[in-house]
């Protein structure tokens, strides 16, 4: 891994009329992602953090799809993103609650590559790791310079008018729950991952070293031209 794009911001949530706590989700089925994913890494930490087994976990790809299984009444535990969340919320007001999480935190989307192409393409990895700190910190700044740069540079085009209307509101919400990181994630995700990843059982191993999963060396070159933002 070189970068971090997003950390992780996704919402455990449940039918009220069915549960209320993760102790009332002990012997139940839930609905994540995929296998191996992050929502899955989640709702195992979750388990383990409160004394609880599930009779199942199903497997539905997409926050929108589970999103639609949950308003339905075909799912009734699951784990949304921001934009669903607050969907599920408008279509359905409360009928639906957030189990808390915590002080969770770890990597959703990264940049990795192997040692032979970082080895064998440093210089133009570094430039891009560069470009990805300015697209970051510029995010952070002015929200909105996602959907003005989208237009400036002719980007989709056809994009549908009403997911045009949702791209500033996510950037926003991504922005006040800091899962952009103004350093590109560095040593404290790398970190993070390792201990999030480890406690909820997807990595194995013993005595597990940042440098093992990281290559520093990219953002250390970004950070001595651009600084490292505290």
């Amino acid at each position: 891994f070189i970068y971090q794009l997003y950390a992780l911001q996704f919402f455990p949530v449940v039918n009220k009329e069915f549960y209320k706590s993760w102790k009332d989700l002990d012997g139940q089925e839930i609905t994540v992602h995929a296998r191996g994913s992050g929502t899955e890494a989640i709702m195992n930490l979750m388990a383990k953090e409160h004394g609880i087994k599930y009779k199942n976990i199903s497997f539905v790809p997409g926050s929108q799809v589970r999103a639609l299984g949950l308003l339905r009444g075909n799912i009734k535990a699951s784990i949304l993103d921001s934009t669903n969340w607050n969907y599920v919320q408008k279509e359905a007001p409360g009928k639906f609650i957030v189990l808390p999480m915590g002080s969770v935190s770890a990597s959703d989307e990264s940049i990795f590559a192997t040692k032979a192409f970082l080895d064998k393409n440093r210089d133009a990895v570094n430039i891009f790791v560069e470009e990805l700190l300015k697209v970051n910190r510029e995010i952070n700044a002015n929200p909105k310079s996602v959907a003005a740069e989208r237009k400036k540079l002719g980007i989709m085009k056809d994009l549908p008018a009403k997911v045009e209307e949702e791209i500033t509101p996510y950037f926003e919400d991504a922005v006040k729950n800091g899962i952009i990181s103004d350093n590109g994630g560095g040593e404290a995700a790398a970190k993070s991952d390792l201990e999030f990843y480890t406690l909820s059982g997807q990595i194995k191993g013993e005595n597990l070293k940042v440098e093992d999963f990281w290559d520093m060396a990219p953002l250390k070159a970004a950070y001595s031209k651009m600084g490292f933002k505290k």
